[in-house]
């Protein structure tokens, strides 16, 4: 019986502990457009996209080595990357990122009442 319950005690710490740890958003995914990959990367506890590859065809306002996310915070609680900053053709939103699968992002942008939400794939 002692076995059991200790068993039990056991996988539900472990179910726990696999439930709060943070889904890691640092790796390179592909727009919703399919015209620009970027990479995410961690300074301190910020995170920051890199645009590592862009299309013939994607427009003159991204280029490779520009910043296109600056200052997502993870929040715990929420299970989400907020308080982040996108640039995107000459102005700045306000972004959050949750994880829509494991191998997608949602990315929300909000530039005053207007909002959008487009989701990238890990490559």
């Amino acid at each position: 019986m002692k076995k059991t319950i200790s068993t039990i005690i056991i996988s539900l710490l472990f179910i726990a502990t696999a439930f709060s740890q943070q889904k890691n958003i640092v790796d390179t995914y592909l727009t919703a457009n399919k015209k620009v990959k970027v990479e995410f990367y961690q300074t301190n506890d910020l995170y920051y996209s890199e645009v590592v590859w862009k299309a013939e065809d994607a427009g003159k306002d991204v280029n490779v080595g520009d910043i296109l996310i600056k200052d997502l915070k993870y929040n715990s609680k929420l299970q989400q990357y907020d308080c982040g900053i996108l640039t995107a053709k000459g102005k700045t939103l306000d972004c959050i990122i949750k994880f829509h699968n494991t191998n997608q992002i949602k990315v929300f942008m909000k530039y005053g009442f207007i909002k959008k939400e487009v989701i990238w794939t890990r490559v």
